[in-house]
Formats: C-alpha cells, structure tokens, sequence
C-alpha cells in the first residue's frame, strides 16, 4: 500500500461562448440607376443592346479622351463593332439623338454613382462584342 493520493486531473476551464455581436443595422441597397422603360420602349428589341453598348463604347472613348489618351485598337474595334449594329441614322427606323443621349447620360450617371455597376456593363458589351467576332480578323 501506498501513501500516494491519486492522480486528479486539472479543472478544465470552461469557455463560455461569446456573447453574439449585435446585429449590424440594415444596409441601404442603392438600386442601380436604370435606363427608364419608357426610353428602352422606343428602341426595337432586337436593338436595345446594341444601343445600350454602343452608348457604353462612346462613353468610354469620351472619358478616355477627356483624360488625355488614346483608345487602344481593341477598344476601337468594340466600338465600331457596335456601331455597326445601329440602324442608318438616315434610314426608315433610326435611333433618335434623344434616346440615345438619355442612355448614355444614364450611364454616364451610373459611372459616377455605382462604378460597379456601370463596369459590369460595360464588360458585358465588352464580353458580347468579342464573342461577336469584334476582335477576329
């Protein structure tokens, strides 16, 4: 026999979980600023995307020349690849200056206020354009 104790394990510490972190008050969702029905309403649906991103590619050759520089060829071809897709200003069913201008002072808007949101489109009509054959030979 001996005269040892026996062996006890340490107390364990117990941890309390955290008490939750309060919750985060509600985030203002901005709604994107959107090309309004009624100007879309005046372009044939065959050829709102093509308005639409033309509108995009003329808006970037401006804000490229507003700074000074010089579009890269890429950029140019999207942009006539857009172009082309417009109907004669001449012709039966032309896109009127109005429409146009109201899209791209839309989008002009969108840049400064949801730049994310107006890149997201412009990369659209980017990805679209090339898939298009934009930047083929």
């Amino acid at each position: 026999m001996t005269n040892r104790t026996p062996a006890v394990a340490p107390p364990v510490a117990v941890e309390r979980p955290a008490a939750p972190a309060p919750a985060a008050p509600p985030v203002a969702r901005l709604r994107p600023p959107v090309i309004a029905a009624a100007v879309l309403d005046t372009i044939e649906p065959p050829l709102r995307e093509a308005v639409v991103c033309a509108a995009h590619m003329e808006l970037l050759m401006e804000r490229l020349s507003a700074r000074g520089q010089d579009a890269e060829a890429p950029v140019i071809l999207i942009e006539e690849y857009w172009q082309t897709r417009l109907p004669d200003p001449d012709g039966p069913d032309p896109v009127s200056v109005e429409t146009f201008v109201a899209i791209k002072d839309t989008l002009d808007a969108s840049a400064n206020e949801m730049p994310s949101h107006y890149l997201r489109g412009l990369q659209d009509c980017v990805i679209s354009a090339a898939r298009g054959g934009a930047l083929s030979d």
